[in-house]
């Protein structure tokens, strides 16, 4: 719409359209740079029902015995 405006009509319509333009693009850019993405954390013991921190050998062991198993894989840091 505001593209519309500012392409057609005369001057005061193509400022209002410009200016809706560059305010819109200027909120979606402080409202996308608030977005922070949260620093990973590592896996505690504890952090869910039933979470625990991963290890191989209890990995084996949970499927050795015929139980579901959930691994997060996501990576430290990221």
């Amino acid at each position: 719409m505001v593209l519309g405006i500012s392409q057609g009509g005369d001057q005061p319509q193509r400022r209002f359209g410009q200016s809706a333009g560059a305010a819109a693009v200027l909120l979606a850019a402080a409202v996308l740079s608030g977005i922070a993405v949260a620093p990973g954390t590592p896996a505690v013991a504890g952090t869910g029902e039933g979470a625990e921190v991963f290890s191989p050998a209890r990995l084996a062991t949970l499927r050795a015995e015929g139980r579901p198993v959930f691994v997060n894989m996501k990576r430290r840091g990221a």
